[in-house]
């Protein structure tokens, strides 16, 4: 017996711009995905970290840049899934890091850089996120990998793995 695909809701936090508009793209491509406001949406892909202006990489703490994520899942319990777009940056560039690098290291980003801390402390809001509440998830990507340039990867990945 076949089971029908139900549509997911959708919302990007940032679809105006940059990568954004790269995913959106993919997801209007996609059957069974609407993109929606965040308050109509059960997923959520969050953007925010990549489409910011950093500039001074000491400005905001590492707490600090959780916010926005943590207020707009507080104001949305609609969403059940969470899409992180992040990097491997997270896990640090160090010499025992296990080969392959899973998802199950430890973050461990460079303590020098702001960049990779900042995506460390939103990876662990949205685990502790998904801790909160049964029947949560979270997927994570990276930008640069080809999972964001192919359609069927992107779908597979972002809406339909729970991690």
């Amino acid at each position: 017996m076949a089971t029908a695909l139900t549509t997911a809701r959708v919302s990007l936090s940032h679809r105006g711009r940059g990568l954004g508009i790269r995913v959106q793209r993919l997801l209007l491509a996609t059957p069974n995905v609407t993109i929606v406001d965040a308050a109509d949406a059960d997923t959520l892909v969050w953007l925010d970290d990549h489409e910011q202006d950093l500039g001074d990489e000491t400005a905001a703490t590492d707490a600090v840049c959780t916010v926005p994520l943590t207020t707009m899942l507080q104001e949305h319990p609609a969403v059940r899934h969470l899409v992180l777009v992040s990097s491997a940056m997270v896990y640090g560039a160090y010499v025992n890091n296990p080969v392959p690098l899973t998802e199950d290291a430890a973050l461990r980003p460079e303590v020098e850089f702001a960049y990779a801390r900042r995506l460390g402390a939103i990876e662990q809001a949205a685990d502790s996120w998904r801790r909160a509440t049964i029947g949560r998830t979270v997927t994570r990507s990276e930008e640069h990998t080809s999972e964001l340039q192919s359609l069927r990867h992107l779908v597979c990945r972002l809406l339909l793995e729970k991690k």
